[in-house]
């Protein structure tokens, strides 16, 4: 009795377990909304709920944020408090609003209304503090560091294990994944994808191409089956040149030439990426991504197990980012989110036997670590161990542009300044200059006034030395006139003196 007393109980939280909302967390707030439906808050993020009428969202907690997940196609919707109204975009799968930011306060109410019908799986809201796994998107990178060219949903973290948490989550690169092929008819797996890249640091909406995703075993198989769907090899390069040209990434990382273990679109997805490397800067190739992109030249590029060129990558050293967890590790939380891979025979590489496969280094068949340099127009690798020997990120360029810069102006105002103060000595030198010609001319003309009064003192001078005498003159003649006798002799010498 007492064992299936025991049994029972061990039955009954398991069940109150299985009921639990999945996205369970003390931040996420109570809701109502109308018309009511339990799908959207479950916390399940299960099967879809159709809604094509406004919904009332209400919490008298006071809403921060809100957290909308689509369930295959994201809309364009508009929120509002009944004073204003505010549009966002759909774009993502998972949509992050920052209600406080758009509406300058918390809302205890708001009215979404689509535009059309809307298929969702879940709507949370936030108060206060929002959590880490809240999927907070940002667009696509306007220029990338690295271009990850992945092919399947779960690629990115088996094959390429270890790339992404150390570049976008460790290093904090620009990080752009493109996928090969879209699960059309699997949305969960799309979600799976935007979990897995959330949880290794990437942060960057990824890029999906419409292709659909087909088994085959060889590279003409696997082109064969897009082009009975309408799909033209041109088509299928147009769209990695589109992809280069867009994100210009200074490194690019694709798979296997082999398809790792032969499948078909991995070999067609790096055919065709190769193949466009050659001519994503010819402007006349594909002129219409030309004249919206720009060209490029990608600088490196890195396929996966490339026998020339070979480096080998260390994704076992543990990541500050991630509280010491190593790039292999993170991985494997990242791949945790894929749940509906996890039947695969290589789910081992990343889950199976987790307590024994450790270290990226333990997986010897398609290791992640293992690269090959296809092409470069840096010159070759050196130390073999980092995708961006060589090569300077966006943002180191962007730093180095604005040094150059600031040292050109640097040297500018030097320039301007010795300029000034040449300027300033040689007005300093001219007024000098200027200076001593005013004193010499003062001088001389001082010296030419004094020349001047000495002469006119001598002219003076002599005018009255010569009145004088000839006054003296003239007065020693009248005087002698009034002594001599009228009728004076002509021999004066003869003229009696005396008596």
């Amino acid at each position: 009795m007492k064992k299936l007393c025991v049994t029972l109980l061990f039955a009954l939280l398991l069940a109150a377990l299985l009921v639990l909302p999945v996205h369970a967390d003390e931040e996420v707030l109570p809701l109502e909304i109308s018309p009511s439906s339990r799908l959207l808050t479950d916390g399940r993020e299960g099967a879809p709920a159709t809604v094509s009428s406004p919904l009332e969202i209400k919490s008298e907690e006071g809403m921060s944020a809100l957290y909308l997940i689509f369930y295959d196609t994201p809309v364009n919707f508009t929120l509002s408090d009944g004073e204003k109204t505010v549009s966002v975009e759909g774009k993502y799968l998972r949509r992050f609003v920052d209600v406080r930011t758009l509406f300058e306060k918390k809302l205890t109410q708001v009215t979404v209304t689509f535009e059309g019908n809307a298929r969702l799986i879940e709507i949370y809201a936030y108060g206060t503090r929002v959590p880490a796994s809240v999927q907070r998107w940002e667009e696509p990178c306007e220029k990338a560091d690295l271009c990850l060219m992945t092919t399947h949903a779960d690629d990115e973290q088996l094959f390429f294990a270890g790339v992404l948490p150390y570049y976008a989550g460790e290093k904090g690169y620009e990080v752009q994944v493109v996928y090969f092929t879209d699960h059309k008819n699997e949305p969960g797996r799309r979600h799976e994808l935007l979990a897995g890249l959330w949880e290794v640091g990437v942060t960057h909406y990824p890029v999906i191409s419409e292709f659909p995703d087909l088994y085959s075993t060889s590279l003409a198989a696997a082109e064969n089956q897009l082009n009975v769907r309408g799909f033209t090899h041109g088509e299928i390069v147009d769209f990695q040149v589109e992809m280069l040209r867009r994100f210009k990434p200074k490194v690019v990382i694709g798979h296997d030439p082999n398809g790792e273990y032969g499948h078909g679109q991995h070999r067609l997805n790096t055919a065709t990426l190769t193949e466009a490397l050659d001519l994503t800067s010819d402007e006349s190739y594909h002129p219409e991504s030309a004249e919206k992109w720009g060209t490029w030249n990608v600088p490196k590029t890195y396929l996966h197990l490339y026998g020339e060129g070979q480096i080998e990558m260390n994704w076992d050293i543990p990541l500050e980012k991630f509280g010491g967890k190593t790039a292999f590790q993170k991985t494997q939380d990242g791949f945790s989110h894929h749940a509906s891979q996890h039947y695969t025979w290589f789910r081992t590489w990343l889950l199976g036997n987790r307590g024994q496969i450790t270290e990226a280094t333990q997986i010897t068949t398609h290791s992640p670590c293992k690269y090959g340099l296809y092409r470069s127009t840096v010159g070759s690798d050196v130390e073999k161990n980092d995708f961006f020997e060589n090569v300077t990120t966006w943002e180191e360029d962007r730093l180095a542009e604005e040094k150059r810069r600031q040292e050109a102006l640097t040297a500018y105002m030097q320039t301007v300044a010795q300029r000034e103060e040449s300027l300033r000595e040689e007005g300093v030198f001219r007024y000098r200059q200027k200076q001593v010609e005013r004193d010499a001319l003062l001088q001389a003309e001082q010296e030419s006034r004094r020349r001047l009064f000495i002469a006119a003192v001598i002219v003076g001078g002599a005018a009255v030395v010569v009145g004088i005498g000839m006054g003296l003159y003239f007065r020693f003649r009248k005087r002698n006139a009034l002594l001599l006798p009228e009728n004076e002799p002509d021999d004066v010498d003869n003229y009696p003196f005396g008596e």
